[in-house]
């Protein structure tokens, strides 16, 4: 089952693995917050829960960008997991790119 809910920033956790680029890109992190600042509406971000923690699978960027415009909460879809750090990991390459930063061949670990 999947939720959608504002989740506090600071209980996203974005150690887990689940980062599919080598690289964030700053300038859209920067463009992101600037659009956040001023109103902009962006997707919800894609987390699963264990139970414990909310393990970010999609919307590096959009976390980020949010944490610079000094945003406490961010809107979240959330899923359950099925174990501890590893539900995330198998999503993130596939993650909706309706909104961000399409990947491109050099930009994934």
């Amino acid at each position: 089952m999947t939720l959608r809910q504002p989740i506090p920033i600071s209980r996203i956790r974005l150690d887990g693995g689940t980062q599919p680029r080598a690289a964030l890109d700053f300038s859209a992190i920067e463009d992101y917050s600037e659009a956040m600042v001023a109103g902009a509406k962006f997707p919800p971000v894609t987390v699963f829960y264990d139970g414990t923690d909310y393990w970010l699978a999609d919307g590096f960027h959009r976390v980020k960008a949010a944490y610079a415009a000094e945003h406490d909460m961010i809107e979240c879809e959330v899923h359950q997991a099925r174990s501890k750090r590893r539900s995330g990991t198998a999503s993130a390459p596939i993650g909706p790119m309706d909104f961000g930063e399409p990947p491109t061949t050099s930009s994934v670990q």
